[in-house]
């Protein structure tokens, strides 16, 4: 059995409740997959992910995490992709994103979608102001 921790995303909260977040990233997961966990950042804790970085440490036996979308890594005022805690998260865990259907099962996969992934956000920058607040 895999062990998941979903990561949701408080900036479509109003949109997709918390529980429908939840609900809709079960859907993906494969039948020996689990979410036993979840975290939800308050906005002034999204770009930093403290809540998910605790859950993390004070975890044990957690394979991955689960995001809502990628976008959010991109709530912060820079012009990039914060890549640096992807990176860091794809080290020791497989990475989901539902939004965009990417799965980044080690840091190998990670440094082959690196060139895709800095473009992300120049590419969405529209949706990305849109729950920016």
């Amino acid at each position: 059995m895999k062990n998941f921790i979903a990561q949701i995303d408080i900036s479509i909260i109003e949109i997709v409740p918390q529980k429908a977040q939840l609900d809709i990233l079960k859907t993906i997961l494969k039948k020996n997959e689990n979410i036993v966990n979840h975290s939800i950042e308050n906005i002034e804790t999204r770009d930093d992910f403290l809540s998910l970085k605790n859950i993390l440490s004070n975890s044990k036996n957690i394979d991955g995490v689960i995001f809502f979308s990628l976008i959010q890594f991109c709530y912060d005022n820079s012009k990039n992709i914060n890549l640096k805690f992807l990176n860091t998260l794809s080290k020791n865990y497989e990475i989901i994103f539902f939004r965009e259907n990417i799965i980044i099962k080690n840091n190998k996969d990670f440094k082959n979608l690196e060139k895709k992934l800095k473009l992300f956000k120049i590419n969405n920058l529209n949706i990305i102001n849109k729950f920016k607040y």
